[in-house]
């Protein structure tokens, strides 16, 4: 480029930098025509979130609103009966703060719910005729007995159990469907998942490494996976990914705060 061309296209630069400055705000001040914060009108519109409610009679008032529009389903206070202290948690606080609660599903209701839930179909309608001819008190109880353990069972929930661990493709499908079909217990799982005593090529000995939980970092570390410290991983995200995945699958808590306020 000739130096004329490089002095006229500095020039206009330069004099397109001193209009763009000469349209903006001078001393400091807005624009004419931009709104103004209201410091008064922020706190307005935040009240309700920084305001304390009392959470059982806002839902006591949604429950009353709601029910009456379902077939059906008007808002009862009764004492429902509990088979389980998974029941007495639910229903206790909702006595306790005397909550509005729905009446018993029907038997058709239950059947279409528990076969969705557990399986992830819809009965058939001979199984739907029989369920409610059945006059068995226990009726209820045997049918989710005889769809747990199922091939179609273990299929939706090592689904459902793939989507919370996040697992790449089918790398660990079939782990989660065994245990699902044996019934091994949470905590043995939960073992298996974070101590296991195996190195990989990608990360820390931890079976959460072959999850996407920490898939972002999993290929710049490979170097250290083979000494006998991790003193080189530590200085880096691994370790906060790992506690915070744990805490959000395991605990359902979020901690994720920690990374920063250490």
């Amino acid at each position: 480029m000739k130096p004329v061309k490089l002095v006229l296209m500095a020039t206009a630069i330069l004099c397109l930098t001193f209009v763009v400055t000469a349209q903006g705000p001078q001393n400091g001040q807005p624009q004419q025509g931009q709104p103004q914060a209201d410091p008064d009108r922020i706190e307005a519109a935040h009240s309700e979130l920084l305001n304390a409610k009392d959470k059982a009679a806002e839902a006591s008032k949604l429950t009353e609103a709601v029910a009456p529009a379902l077939p059906g389903a008007a808002a009862s206070t009764a004492p429902i009966p509990r088979k389980n202290f998974i029941d007495e948690h639910i229903f206790g606080r909702i006595e306790k703060d005397n909550i509005p609660h729905a009446p018993l599903a029907s038997d058709e209701e239950f059947l279409r719910r528990v076969y969705v839930d557990a399986i992830g179909f819809l009965p058939t309608p001979e199984k739907i005729r029989s369920f409610v001819a059945d006059t068995d008190p226990n009726k209820r109880d045997k049918v989710i007995d005889s769809l747990i353990g199922t091939e179609e069972f273990a299929d939706q929930w090592a689904y459902y159990y793939g989507e919370l661990f996040r697992t790449r493709a089918s790398q660990f499908h079939y782990w989660t469907k065994t245990w699902l079909k044996v019934d091994r217990p949470y905590n043995e799982v939960f073992s298996d998942m974070v101590t296991p005593v195996t190195k990989n090529s990608r990360g820390l000995p931890t079976a959460l490494t072959f999850y996407d939980a920490v898939g972002q970092t999993a290929s710049r570390d490979g170097a250290f996976t083979d000494r006998n410290n991790y003193r080189g991983l530590n200085r880096l995200d691994w370790v906060d990914g790992i506690t915070t995945e744990i805490g959000r699958v395991f605990l359902g808590l979020s901690i994720e705060c920690f990374s920063c306020h250490n």
